[in-house]
């Protein structure tokens, strides 16, 4: 078949009927008058200009019939362009919505605005799109692919219909026999009580688990996931952490538990160990009751007792001071290495997926807290995580079908980054 008209459109359908045994005359098939129908439209154009498709990112969030591709409004559509033949070269995409209107379709004065990534060829349609024009129905996502080297642009169309309820009679729904749906991964994390930020503990499929809880006051979450992408936040319990005694820490460092996790390659762990550790940074912890103490006595003055006082000497004052703040150094300095150390166990994580990204984040801005003790090295180091492979391999390469997927990483992102902002390098601290 040979189309040679250019600048139309051929439309080519397919009808199937289902016959069976006629019932009126032997050896005869009948006709059943239900019919299914699919078409095709084939825009021919003159020239040769790349032969372009618009697919969903994700095949699971839109069904595909005849009259064009469901989606549901709830939820932001992901685009992606596809080339299939003649894409020589340098492509440039460009992306337009209109929208069907007593049955014309009307561009969309300021469709960029509901669009992510109108100029690449993964674009995102936001969900405002379908708040704005609630009594459209249908969407047409228009593609042009322009090839650099001779300016030859190629041209797809996508017909998106909004996924609409049936009106009247009774709908029954039952599921497919033998389905059982798939969780796909498990969410724990901790919520302060007093400032209301979030730590995050775990990501995966298990869902039990032993846990390292910081120091503090927290409400205990967790977020259940289907592979379907279907979310649902669970409270778990309430409670309040103490603090240990300062015998019972050091026995703890003993253990080496920190070491032993980034070499078992057990990253949730590691980064609750972490956590709980930087929780209780710079708080002085008591000794336990029965360690012996001595206490110096008040002293009592009768009223009539004259009481005689001498002034230190300026130069003994100085050299208080100065063991003072050598000793405050020190501390810091000690603080810092700590810090950094700290830092470099966070080398060892995988950073392979969003959810150990999201994890990696949560762990720096632990780390980090105040940032008074962090001196350039730590700086340094805690900037490399937050500019290193989280960003530059997995968030731009990665495939976003809602905007709920990357909430928590962007939410632990910007506390790292605020968390770095408070850094102070002074030379007091090396």
């Amino acid at each position: 078949m040979q189309l040679r008209a250019t600048n139309c459109t051929y439309r080519f359908c397919a009808v199937m009927y289902k016959e069976f045994p006629s019932v009126r005359t032997e050896g005869q098939w009948d006709r059943e008058p239900r019919k299914a129908e699919g078409c095709m439209n084939v825009g021919v154009v003159p020239g040769s200009p790349p032969l372009v498709e618009i697919k969903c990112q994700v095949p699971k969030m839109c069904r595909i019939t005849d009259r064009g591709t469901i989606i549901n409004p709830n939820s932001r559509v992901a685009l992606m362009g596809s080339c299939a033949d003649l894409c020589w070269g340098n492509l440039l995409y460009s992306f337009k919505i209109y929208a069907v209107k007593g049955g014309e379709p009307e561009r969309i004065e300021n469709d960029v605005d509901y669009m992510i990534g109108h100029t690449k060829p993964n674009m995102v349609i936001v969900k405002k799109l379908f708040t704005d024009f609630p009594d459209v129905l249908e969407f047409h996502i228009k593609m042009g692919v322009v090839r650099v080297m001779d300016g030859e642009v190629g041209v797809g169309t996508m017909f998106l219909l909004i996924n609409t309820p049936p009106e009247g009679g009774t709908c029954t729904l039952h599921p497919p026999p033998n389905r059982k749906d798939k969780i796909a991964k498990y969410s724990f994390f901790l919520k302060n009580n007093e400032w209301g930020y979030i730590k995050n503990l775990k990501f995966g499929i298990d869902s039990k688990d032993k846990f390292v809880f910081p120091f503090g006051n927290w409400t205990f979450w967790v977020t259940i996931e289907d592979e379907f992408g279907a979310a649902r936040d669970y409270f778990i319990a309430g409670f309040s952490t103490s603090l240990p005694s300062r015998l019972e820490y050091e026995a703890w460092k003993e253990k080496k538990e920190i070491l032993r996790a980034s070499g078992e390659g057990d990253q949730a762990r590691l980064n609750q160990l972490l956590q709980a550790r930087t929780s209780i940074k710079g708080i002085t912890l008591e000794d336990e009751p029965w360690e012996t103490t001595t206490t110096t006595p008040v002293p009592t003055y009768a009223p009539d007792d004259i009481i005689e006082t001498t002034t230190m000497d300026p130069e003994e004052l100085a050299r208080i001071r100065a063991e003072q703040a050598a000793k405050l150094a020190e501390e810091q300095t000690e603080a810092a290495e700590e810090i950094n150390s700290m830092m470099s166990q966070l080398e060892m994580i995988n950073t392979d997926t969003l959810s150990d990204c999201t994890q990696l984040f949560s762990t720096v801005s632990s780390i980090v807290g105040d940032g008074k003790t962090v001196d350039i090295k730590g700086k340094d180091l805690a900037t490399k995580q937050v500019t290193g492979t989280c960003l530059t391999k997995v968030l731009l390469n990665m495939t976003i079908s809602d905007p709920a997927e990357p909430e928590a990483f962007v939410s632990n992102s910007m506390q790292s980054i605020s968390s770095m902002t408070t850094v102070r390098t002074s030379k007091d601290h090396g």
